[in-house]
């Protein structure tokens, strides 16, 4: 029984809130790091001037 609700139910209802918090956490940072800016600078080749 305890095999299937770890299985079926939801990580917010099987997580402490620090843990639940943490994992969330996890997520937002594997998903921002592909977007990840390597610095301000601004591509080279490019003409400047406002971009709009």
């Amino acid at each position: 029984m305890l095999q299937a609700a770890w299985r079926l139910l939801p990580d917010r209802l099987l997580l402490l809130p620090l843990a639940y918090n943490r994992l969330q956490y996890e997520k937002l940072v594997r998903y921002h790091r592909e977007y990840a800016l390597d610095s301000f600078a601004p591509p080279p080749g490019s003409t400047g001037g406002c971009p709009v």
